[in-house]
């Protein structure tokens, strides 16, 4: 009995987890696509301007 109610908790615990994770995952792809747009914009005007 104690073990199935604590395998239904775990069990909620860890769906409401993996939400949280799918946010943090989504917020983290997009502040790192930024960040290397961002990164990748420098290096493209270091190289124009090494050009010139």
């Amino acid at each position: 009995m104690y073990r199935e109610c604590a395998y239904t908790e775990g069990k909620a615990s860890y769906e409401l987890h993996e939400e949280a994770f799918h946010m943090g995952s989504t917020l983290t792809i997009i502040s790192w696509t930024v960040m290397l747009l961002l990164i990748g914009g420098e290096i493209v005007r270091g190289i124009f301007m090494f050009r010139q």
